[in-house]
C-alpha cells in the first residue's frame, strides 16, 4: 500500500516558524496587536498546525503528532485571549473559578489562584 500524502512537516514548521517571527516582530515593537497577528497566529500558526499533526497521525509519526498538534493548540488558544482586555480575561477567570467553587468535586491548587492569561 503506497502512502499517497505529502510531507506535513514543512507546513507544520512554517506555521510555528513564520508565527513565532511575527509576534517577535510585535514584542519588539514594530507594529501594534492588530488582527493580522491574531489571524496568523489562530489559523496559520493554530490550525494549520493541527492540520499537520493529524496527517503526521496518518502517516504514523508520533514525534510529529505530538509537536504540531500541541503547538498548534496552544497557538491558536493563545490568540483569544489577546482580543481582550485584562479585565474581561479577569472576569472569564474569576466566574471559572466560582462555576468550579459550585461544584461537587474538590478544586485543585491550579484552579485556586486566580489570573490573567
Amino acid at each position: 500500500m503506497k502512502d499517497a500524502l505529502a510531507n506535513p512537516a514543512p507546513l507544520g514548521l512554517m506555521g510555528f516558524g513564520m508565527t513565532t517571527v511575527l509576534l517577535n516582530i510585535h514584542n519588539a515593537g514594530f507594529f501594534e496587536n492588530d488582527i493580522m497577528i491574531l489571524a496568523m497566529g489562530i489559523f496559520y500558526g493554530g490550525l494549520a498546525q493541527v492540520i499537520a499533526g493529524i496527517m503526521e497521525f496518518k502517516k504514523g509519526n508520533t514525534f510529529g503528532t505530538t509537536a504540531f498538534t500541541s503547538f498548534g493548540l496552544f497557538t491558536g488558544l493563545e490568540g483569544i485571549p489577546l482580543h481582550f482586555d485584562q479585565k474581561t480575561c479577569l472576569i472569564i477567570t474569576t466566574v471559572t473559578m466560582i462555576n468550579g467553587a459550585r461544584s461537587n468535586t474538590q478544586p485543585t491548587r491550579a484552579t485556586k489562584r486566580p489570573g490573567v492569561f
